[in-house]
């Protein structure tokens, strides 16, 4: 069985399965449902197996570029730690991103919202009532903003808060060539105007202050995609009783040393345990 880096106590057996999530124009996005082989327990007072607990649905959503299995693959990670703890997970491509529908150059925030909603409609199809958001760049902010009542705990994988940043630092200023194709091209990756004008107009704020989950953010503090000062957006504006910042100083974009995936880890199953 696959071990996350720098973890070795996975011992249960998960059962993955690959689905598809319909989203507008009948388009699928690619996604994988896992899940533990038997129901989760809680504890009762003597110490014994309790009440089978009420199935929670982690749902992890990617930064752009990116896919599913998240940056260096943190989502496949995640995703059997928290099937260890009895939670099942559910991890997807964007449309336009990894195995989904459509083309790059056609991924836009207001579809990338438009198939978060979807996922979650499909969740509730499903019988889940407890959710769990988990999201790294733009798909934490995106994670942010579909935070509703039913979502148990919110986690949040260095944020792209301040959306025009994320856009000047991944993306640049489009040339006269890239305006007159209508898309922008950085390391093989399309990226259109219309999602480049999206981010540069974008104010999450009304969105942050929406959010009364339970938070978790973990982010490093030389990041220089998505610069740790703008967690103070965070700070100011999300009205959550309990908000969780964890800063790496030595942590670059994407929290890819050993040590801090250990954290990261540490850290998430911990607060999943504790608010889900």
């Amino acid at each position: 069985m696959h071990q996350p880096r720098g973890v070795t106590n996975i011992t249960k057996r998960i059962i993955t399965e690959k689905i598809s999530i319909y989203a507008s124009k009948n388009q699928a996005l690619a996604a994988l449902l896992s899940k533990p082989e038997k129901a989760a327990f809680v504890a009762a007072a003597d110490g014994e197996e309790g009440a089978a607990r009420p199935p929670t649905l982690a749902i992890m959503a990617h930064d752009f570029p990116g896919h599913k299995a998240g940056n260096n693959d943190i989502f496949a990670d995640i995703e059997l730690l928290l099937v260890e703890k009895g939670f099942h997970t559910l991890r997807f491509d964007f449309r336009g991103c990894g195995e989904s529908d459509g083309a790059r150059e056609s991924f836009t925030m207001s579809g990338a919202m438009e198939d978060f909603q979807q996922v979650m409609h499909w969740g509730r199809d499903q019988g889940f009532r407890n959710y769990i958001l988990i999201g790294e760049g733009l798909g934490a902010s995106l994670a942010a903003l579909n935070c509703d009542i039913d979502v148990k705990a919110l986690v949040l994988l260095w944020p792209a808060l301040d959306t025009k940043l994320y856009a000047d630092n991944v993306f640049g200023e489009p040339d006269q060539e890239a305006r007159q194709k209508g898309y922008i091209e950085k390391n093989g990756c399309r990226a259109s105007m219309g999602f480049l004008e999206e981010l540069k107009k974008a104010n999450l704020i009304k969105g942050l202050q929406d959010v009364r989950a339970p938070t978790l953010i973990l982010h490093g503090a030389e990041d220089e995609i998505l610069p740790i000062e703008q967690l103070d957006l965070a700070r100011k504006h999300m009205r959550s009783d309990r908000i969780e910042i964890t800063t790496f100083h030595d942590g670059g974009h994407g929290l890819r040393k050993l040590n801090h995936r250990k954290m990261v880890f540490y850290h998430i199953t911990q607060f999943a345990e504790k608010y889900a």
